[in-house]
């Protein structure tokens, strides 16, 4: 969906690179260096039954069997859909998930290329009451990522979830919300690819005024 709409707009086909790989977490994406000022600090994995000869998810196991061998091919930017694996430790992902975005950038030389990512989506039943929850304090970092991290573009997709599927079947609005920021982002267009954000508040009487 991302690509198909692309070449809508923009009258020319897109090539895309599918390094897909699901249930990862993030330190798998990572190269060794990358890694290096956390180390100690991810919860040790115990592999699954048929892993253990291969086990994909270890810290930079996907940098180094998806990432590295592409490295070579010029690119206009990235697209980033994860962080399920890592819910339970938003922390520490607050901290990774920027250092990863370096750490690609760093191994392309081709600058802070656009940088777009999808914020996890609702997962299990919605309750009425609050309560603390991993996977919000993981859309927090993914927020926290896309307003330090220059040239990033977080899609939000709240609105797209399913409470009984942990990978939901819509996914265009997901396509189509990444590829709106990178008209803007990768191709220069002047177009509103986000909404609106909180900046500050003022109580007026009984009520909260928010800017």
């Amino acid at each position: 969906y991302f690509a198909k709409e692309l070449r809508k707009v923009l009258g020319c086909p897109v090539a895309i690179l599918n390094g897909s790989r699901g249930g990862t977490r993030i330190e798998a994406w990572m190269s060794e260096g990358a890694l290096m000022p956390f180390e100690g600090q991810f919860d040790p994995r115990k592999p699954k039954t048929g892993e253990e000869k291969a086990n994909w998810n270890t810290a930079s196991a996907l940098w180094n069997g998806i990432v590295a061998p592409i490295v070579p091919y010029a690119m206009r930017g990235a697209i980033w859909y994860q962080g399920e694996a890592n819910a339970g430790n938003a922390d520490l992902y607050r901290r990774t998930f920027p250092a990863m975005i370096a750490d690609w950038r760093k191994a392309w030389g081709q600058g802070d290329f656009p940088f777009l990512f999808v914020q996890l989506a609702p997962f299990m039943k919605i309750v009425t009451e609050p309560q603390e929850s991993a996977w919000a304090e993981l859309r927090d970092a993914q927020l926290h990522a896309s307003n330090i991290v220059p040239n990033t573009a977080i899609a939000i997709i709240t609105d797209a979830g399913d409470p009984e599927d942990i990978h939901p079947k819509r996914k265009k609005p997901v396509g189509d919300r990444l590829a709106l920021a990178a008209r803007v982002l990768a191709y220069g267009e002047d177009l509103a690819y986000k909404g609106p954000s909180f900046k500050s508040m003022t109580v007026v009487g009984s009520r909260v005024v928010m800017d």
